[in-house]
């Protein structure tokens, strides 16, 4: 048994493709954690972190629902090794609890649905409800999410996203360079580049370029593309895919306008984002649109605040060009380094671990 523990996560997404986990994994590691890792080969490119043991399930007919091949796997585990499991929560997740993962699980909460459909949202938020009450320990992304969700508060820990500091250099905000890190499903993304086309109208002096990571369906992908070509912003404007979280530094160091571009709707409002996180940590100035909580991390030092439409984000440029002598990145990311992931696992995550060890020694 490892001399501070040993964890095992259990998270269908494959390693390295959720930010939160790879972090987890990061820190805990360097605190002398031993970590077992299971998820789902979702065919793209594994990424390797040194002290990690991932073991990835492989699902050959998709015909198949891959959650009852995971959870036939996982059955068959030793969880008598491990102080603790920490599980990821995706639907019907009371069913490991059934298949024999034992009570010092945390089932860790990092989204409610985000259907459109309102029906569907109560149904599957209630869903989620559910599935938490097979389990003791729970953490949670936040206090909003919490009570969307109405689980207990004598069950949850807030565990917030966070971010590294990817980029710790000084940036100069004279040109603007904009990036987009996110998924493209949802979150109209198309909108922000029409905001570009209208402050270049007014603005056309201005060097600018905008970088787009991302991923989506075909439709989302071909939507994107067309508005880059229809607003004539080829060259300017490129989207480069999908990348992972190792590949993201040029990026950043490039970068000194982050976009957090969220649409405004109830389901998203209690949603904060890992990227509003990294950007400002990174020293960049925020672009963020006005939901609940990129308002509680939002001020006049790291960023602004704008509707979720072309009009108001290319407001929210003119803001960022007539105040760029004001913005210093020392300052902006001085205003969340209480949530550096080191910082968020140091105070919240193993004081957690420990807790539910003890509990069980």
């Amino acid at each position: 048994m490892n001399k501070r523990g040993n964890i095992l996560f259990i998270n269908p997404i494959q390693f390295g493709y959720t930010a939160g986990y790879y972090h987890y994994c990061k820190y805990l590691i360097k605190d002398g954690f031993s970590i077992d890792y299971v998820c789902i080969d979702n065919g793209l490119l594994r990424v390797v972190m040194d002290g990690i043991n991932v073991t990835y399930i492989k699902i050959h007919d998709k015909r198949f629902n891959w959650r009852f091949l995971f959870y036939y796997f996982l059955k068959k585990m030793n969880y008598e090794k491990y102080n603790v499991i920490i599980l990821n929560h995706h639907r019907f997740a009371f069913l490991y609890r059934l298949f024999g993962v034992p009570a010092r699980t945390i089932i860790d909460i990092r989204t409610g649905d985000l259907s459109s459909n309102s029906v569907a949202r109560r149904l599957w938020n209630w869903l989620i409800k559910f599935d938490s009450l097979f389990y003791d320990h729970i953490t949670i992304l936040s206090e909003s999410l919490r009570i969307n969700l109405k689980v207990p508060s004598e069950k949850c820990t807030m565990l917030p996203l966070g971010a590294d500091i990817i980029s710790s250099s000084h940036k100069q905000f004279n040109d603007l360079c904009l990036l987009y890190v996110g998924t493209l499903y949802k979150r109209n993304i198309c909108e922000t580049i029409k905001g570009v086309a209208l402050f270049l109208k007014n603005n056309p002096s201005m060097n600018l370029c905008y970088d787009i990571i991302g991923f989506g369906n075909k439709e989302d992908i071909y939507e994107l593309q067309e508005t880059i070509n229809n607003e004539s912003l080829q060259g300017k404007v490129i989207f480069h895919g999908r990348k992972n979280y190792t590949e993201l530094s040029p990026f950043f160091e490039k970068s000194n306008v982050g976009i957090s571009y969220i649409p405004i709707v109830p389901y998203y409002d209690c949603q904060p984002a890992t990227k509003t996180f990294e950007y400002i940590l990174s020293g960049m100035v925020c672009i963020a649109t006005s939901t609940y909580e990129n308002k509680k991390l939002i001020n006049n030092i790291n960023g602004v605040l704008c509707n979720d439409n072309p009009e108001s984000f290319a407001r929210a440029l003119e803001e960022i060009k007539e105040n760029k002598h004001k913005y210093n990145s020392e300052a902006i990311r001085e205003t969340l380094m209480n949530y550096t992931w080191e910082n968020i696992i140091h105070n919240v995550m193993i004081p957690t671990l420990e807790k539910i060890n003890s509990n069980f020694k």
